[in-house]
């Protein structure tokens, strides 16, 4: 597998002395699905504001596509062409008039032509499903609207890895729904998504990967099944486990255990009829 990231024995210590990240190492997959998860202050943010230059290690170094990251102005804008961030809260990145406008943004800071800009603009309102929403003030959306609009603005880029923080957060049942169908939509061979959550069930069911992040070290780095039969590290970590794995394993489901409501139901469908 080619890597897009490999960050190497990075720390991270706030202004304040707070040490956010404490010698971490971790490598990012083309094409990788990962859930980061951890408890509120595990360092879930700081790590991925490292992956696009926001904040720098205070020890350790990233490296992006083989090459280590520099911190210059024109560096940084190539790396951010290439990974896209969209913040847990959606006003810190919403600033335009409208919906349109904010979307075009990026791609015009990228010197494409009106054409190009309006195709990406185009194509990110269509799979994002905003389309009757292209003209309306930002100030009159809803949050889970305001948090389409950021992948919007954020996907018009075209990036090769999409970080998304909290991307559920706030959200009630049915726009976190929403957002979690989009994150299907948008799955490539060469996309690599990641995004932190506190949602366990969305993680067990979504990410071939699981990262666990406590007190800004990894604690669990591996697959989706083997981290909710640890109980001690559960417990750990402030985690639940998913609804689906506890009722599967309570069932006595052969592995590999369904991950998703609908596999579940196939699964006891199954049983009952044998």
């Amino acid at each position: 597998m080619v890597n897009y990231f490999e960050l190497a024995n990075i720390s991270y210590r706030y202004p304040d002395g707070t040490h956010a990240l404490r010698d971490l190492s971790l490598t990012i997959g083309r094409g990788e699905r990962i859930a980061l998860i951890g408890h509120n202050g595990a360092g879930k943010s700081t790590l991925f504001q490292q992956l696009n230059g926001i904040l720098q290690p205070t020890t350790g170094e990233v490296l992006f596509n083989g090459q280590k990251m520099s911190y210059r102005k024109k560096e940084l804008k190539r790396v951010r062409e290439h990974v896209g961030i969209v913040f847990q809260d959606p006003d810190a990145q919403l600033f335009s008039g409208n919906v349109k406008q904010d979307i075009a943004f990026g791609p015009t800071n990228l010197g494409l032509t009106q054409q190009e800009v309006q195709a990406r603009v185009d194509w990110a309102i269509a799979q994002t499903e905003i389309d009757s929403l292209a003209d309306k003030p930002i100030h009159f959306l809803s949050l889970g609207q305001k948090k389409r609009v950021a992948i919007a603005g954020v996907l018009a880029m075209q990036p090769a890895v999409l970080i998304l923080d909290e991307p559920t957060a706030g959200l009630d049942h049915y726009y976190a729904n929403q957002i979690f169908s989009l994150l299907r939509q948008l799955e490539t061979p060469e996309r690599t998504v990641l995004l932190s959550t506190h949602d366990t069930q969305l993680a067990y069911e979504w990410a071939d990967r699981i990262v666990v992040l406590h007190e800004g070290t990894i604690i669990y780095d591996g697959n989706p099944y083997d981290i909710f039969s640890q109980d001690d590290l559960l417990q750990k970590a402030h985690l639940e486990k998913p609804w689906v794995f506890d009722v599967a394993t309570t069932l006595g489901a052969p592995t590999p255990l369904p991950r998703t409501r609908a596999a579940l139901k196939d699964f006891l469908r199954t049983k009952t009829l044998g």
